[in-house]
């Protein structure tokens, strides 16, 4: 379905993606994932901060069940501190309606 990407320096926090599946088309969360860059063995810091990105490309796979017409999807985090400090993105985003 997509990559999540951990940027610099996560410390415990969590990504998370949230659809429309809830109760009246509630946000419900479908995908948490939480990174410590302090855990990293090896790591290489390749987006310019001092941290090492141990999990740059974290794959989300997910299938749940929908069945209206629109679909609403939301990609997020728990960072609180300055996008410069830690921030995360989104790639090969794919969606697959069996």
């Amino acid at each position: 379905m997509a990559s999540f990407h951990f940027i610099d320096g996560w410390s415990g926090e969590t990504g998370f993606v949230r659809a429309s599946i809830g109760r009246m088309d509630a946000m419900e969360y479908i995908w948490t994932e939480k990174y410590d860059y302090s855990k990293v063995k090896n790591g290489i810091s390749v987006c310019g901060n001092r941290y090492p990105e141990g999990k740059l490309a974290s794959p989300i796979d997910v299938t749940f069940p929908h069945t209206k017409d629109t679909l609403k999807l939301g990609f997020g985090s728990t960072l609180d501190n300055d996008p410069l400090e830690n921030s995360f993105g989104i790639s090969n985003l794919s969606i697959y309606i069996m």
